[in-house]
């Protein structure tokens, strides 16, 4: 099977080891670059609006919205 790189010829453990720091170096961000990232994610994933921010409810409280949501469509006995 080929190699990935498309080099034939086989490399030692500190060869390989020397190609990767290269490649490591050539796409390093520094921590500030990191940091404003991780931001810029942070503030496009957060909601805007306080209909936006409300924290959908666990599993039990979507199970019981459900059930009061069908028991209120079903026929009512007629007293």
């Amino acid at each position: 099977m080929p190699r990935a790189d498309g080099d034939l010829a086989p490399k030692t453990a500190w060869e390989l080891e020397a190609e990767r720091a290269r490649e490591r170096a050539e796409a390093e961000t520094t921590w500030t670059e990191k940091g404003t990232s991780r931001e810029m994610v942070a503030a496009a994933l957060t909601p805007t609006s306080p209909s936006e921010r409300k924290t959908r409810g666990t599993r039990k409280a979507a199970s019981d919205a459900l059930a009061a949501r069908v028991a209120g469509d079903a026929p009512k006995p007629q007293v």
